[in-house]
Parts: structure tokens; C-alpha cells; sequence
């Protein structure tokens, strides 16, 4: 069964899916074997969105930043919470 949502968008259910995947360790084992070893290893190997780092801008004081690796927008920790970080003055 197939949903379709406003706009054409099709969904299906999670059975379907289970079904097709199935499917595919059915009838290409070595792809589907493979394609669970790069997500496995690809868990590992960039587990997060961000890099964490820090930034001294005066002597005594240090701020922790995270940089999104899909993006590099850069926010530093701050009373706040998380801000844009900006360049300093």
C-alpha cells in the first residue's frame, strides 16, 4: 500500500520497505553485505555533525566551538547558549 501525501509524494510502509530490501539480500548478497559494511564503518568514522574546538581570544579566557562539517558554520558556547560565532573586534 502506498500513501500519497498532498503535493504527489509518495510514501510507503514499513512493510514494503522490509519487503524490497529483502528483495535485494535475496538477490545481490555481496551489495547488500557491502552496503552494511560502509554504514557500519561510516558510524565509526564521522560519528557527529561537529568538530569541537576551542578559541582563545584574550590570554585567561577560552570559548569551546563547534563547526558543522556539512555546512562550516562555526558557534561558540557561550552564558547563552550556542551562538553564531563572529570574528572578533
Amino acid at each position: 500500500m502506498t500513501v500519497v501525501l498532498g503535493g504527489g509524494i509518495q510514501m510507503q510502509t514499513v512493510r514494503e520497505i522490509l519487503l524490497q530490501f529483502w528483495q535485494i539480500i535475496k538477490t545481490k548478497p555481496i551489495t547488500a553485505l557491502a552496503a552494511f559494511f560502509l554504514l557500519y564503518s561510516f558510524s565509526f568514522i564521522w560519528p557527529t555533525f561537529y568538530r569541537y574546538d576551542h578559541i582563545k581570544p584574550k590570554e585567561g579566557t577560552s570559548f569551546p566551538v563547534r563547526i558543522n562539517r556539512i555546512t562550516g558554520n562555526a558557534e561558540m558556547l557561550l552564558f547563552e547558549g550556542w551562538r553564531k560565532a563572529e570574528p572578533f573586534k
